[in-house]
């Protein structure tokens, strides 16, 4: 067998996350810019939040900090009068009630999870996944979640593929591959690290300077290569 063990992100790899955002950002800003043109102030966040996320992931912002400051940068931007720290634990709240998978996720989880060792990596902030993660087809005990902001790495640090080695008691890294959607954190974790990577490229995006190993378009194409 090719491979053995499998680094499965979460975020837009088995939640659709785009459209979770999309329904917790629609509530949010009917609580606090009721009167505000929610297309405008989505967009406008959205590229905020992306920022932020690449700060997150170059080290240059702490995960402790991150949830506040996106909330503060936005509500000064957008002249929003309101708390930013309490709007981040609503915001949170948002995500887990709305949040969505992809069809797919529960057909290719199931058979990823019968054939290898699977260990769930995620970036995202720990109180929502771990949240989130809650009553849904997910199990920790088969599949362990690796949560950035708990194991003191981000990807596409390889401190994290390290990490679960050590944990998971993974000794053959030419057996690893990363499966994720994210060039910038997955695919580059995966170089970084020396070990193989599956493009979820779901959006047409061009991967650019980055080289995957394999490139799927939906989730179900991860059966063709593994």
């Amino acid at each position: 067998m090719r491979y053995r063990y499998i680094l499965l992100d979460l975020d837009n790899t088995l939640y659709d996350t785009r459209q979770t955002e999309q329904k917790a950002m629609s509530a949010f800003l009917d609580h606090y810019a009721p009167e505000a043109e929610k297309s405008k102030l989505f967009s406008n966040y959205r590229e905020l939040n992306e920022n932020l996320w690449q700060a997150l992931e170059s080290g240059k912002l702490e995960i402790k900090k991150f949830n506040q400051e996106r909330f503060r940068r936005f509500f000064a931007q957008e002249s929003i009068l309101a708390d930013p720290a309490e709007a981040g634990n609503y915001y949170l709240a948002l995500l887990c009630k709305y949040h969505l998978f992809y069809p797919e996720a529960e057909e290719i989880y199931e058979y990823l999870t019968k054939k290898y060792k699977v260990a769930l990596i995620t970036n995202g902030l720990r109180v929502a996944q771990k949240q989130r993660i809650k009553q849904t087809f997910l199990k920790r005990e088969i599949s362990p979640l690796y949560i950035g902001e708990v194991i003191g790495h981000h990807k596409p640090a390889a401190g994290v593929v390290d990490h679960i080695m050590v944990k998971e008691n993974w000794m053959e890294r030419d057996k690893i591959i990363i499966i994720g959607d994210s060039l910038r954190s997955d695919i580059l974790c995966a170089v970084n690290s020396g070990i193989s990577s599956i493009w979820c490229n779901f959006t047409g995006e061009d991967p650019g300077v980055y080289q995957p190993d394999y490139t799927v378009h939906n989730l179900l194409e991860i059966k063709n290569i593994l």
